[in-house]
């Protein structure tokens, strides 16, 4: 410690603190401009969440204004499977009595051979195109793995309306659309 460069943790804290109030009270001090790669970064962010939300929009409109058969093949599936179940379930109602009900109201539909729907999200957005186009609409409906066998199979079912909740997917397809 015997020369000037050597200082002390203290002296060296001590030092600074004098110089920034120093600089602080001359208004001196500039602003810190740190926005080059911070910048750049942030507009990667924008441009890759506008691009994001523009592909949400995207496939919303697909089935909202169909370009395809396919597309309209499935709403139309889709609408003849609720029918069916609403069916099923006045049948049920007026025949059935609280001994003999049918218990499961599982359905086979094209829709559940479909890659896209099984997986992936694409099912989500036929399924909120069902919930805008039929919003009185009591059931939701859902694709469900079926348990056993060796290849995966799927059945279309129906959830109570009120039981239902989106998940968080949904929930952002859901605020997109609206905006």
């Amino acid at each position: 410690m015997a020369d000037n460069q050597t200082k002390s943790m203290g002296g060296v804290l001590k030092s600074f603190a004098a110089k920034f109030s120093r600089a602080q009270s001359e208004g001196t001090l500039d602003e810190v401009n740190v926005s080059s790669k911070l910048q750049g970064v942030q507009n990667s962010v924008e441009e890759y969440e506008a691009r994001r939300i523009d592909a949400i929009k995207k496939q919303f409109d697909d089935f909202m204004n169909p370009v395809t058969q396919e597309i309209e093949a499935d709403e139309a599936n889709l609408i003849k499977a609720y029918d069916l179940y609403c069916k099923l379930l006045e049948a049920c109602d007026s025949v059935g009595d609280s001994g003999t009900a049918l218990k499961d109201f599982s359905l086979t539909s094209p829709l559940c051979k479909r890659v896209e729907y099984t997986t992936g999200d694409r099912f989500l957005y036929l399924r909120l195109w069902f919930l805008q186009v039929t919003p009185d609409a009591k059931f939701v409906p859902e694709i469900t793995a079926v348990q056993g066998g060796a290849v995966p199979s799927y059945v279309l079912t129906f959830i109570d309306k009120d039981m239902w909740q989106p998940g968080l997917s949904e929930k952002e397809i859901l605020q997109v659309i609206k905006e």
